[in-house]
């Protein structure tokens, strides 16, 4: 299996409160718009909504986690990956149907280190038959 294919992938803007991260996907696999971003803070839930623009079906996980220095840090540190701070009630990844719209959710089980919670760099990962797969990374720090 070869090598996810990586793009630089930009959040429209900081975090923002009651914010769900949601992004759409062509059927080429681009995704145009980043989702936005969220703070971290323990029993919270993150809901991803993920729009299939394509009619095949597609696979979308949520992977990589790395916490920022602080909100306005531009990328994740790589000495701080934070995988295991998320219980997936529901599968990660996820295969959305042509056309439809499949949701991501994950419950925080850990403290945050930053007060009012942590900001946090992850990988998005797209997966379809007709264009491979797709690694893209909403801070522009793609992981190794």
């Amino acid at each position: 299996m070869p090598a996810p294919t990586k793009v630089d992938l930009r959040s429209p803007f900081y975090a923002l409160p009651l914010t769900a991260p949601s992004f759409s996907v062509s059927s080429a696999g681009e995704i145009q718009d980043g989702p936005g971003r969220f703070l971290a803070a323990k029993n919270e839930v993150v809901t991803w909504v993920v729009t299939n623009k394509g009619q095949q079906p597609i696979t979308v996980g949520i992977l990589t986690f790395l916490r920022k220095k602080h909100l306005f840090d531009a990328h994740g540190d790589n000495q701080d990956p934070v995988d295991d701070y998320f219980d997936w009630p529901v599968n990660n990844p996820v295969t959305v149907g042509g056309g439809q719209i499949g949701y991501l959710y994950a419950r925080i089980t850990k403290k945050p280190k930053h007060a009012l919670g942590d900001h946090l760099s992850y990988t998005i990962r797209v997966a379809g038959q007709s264009f491979g797969t797709i690694d893209y990374d909403p801070d522009g720090d793609i992981k190794p």
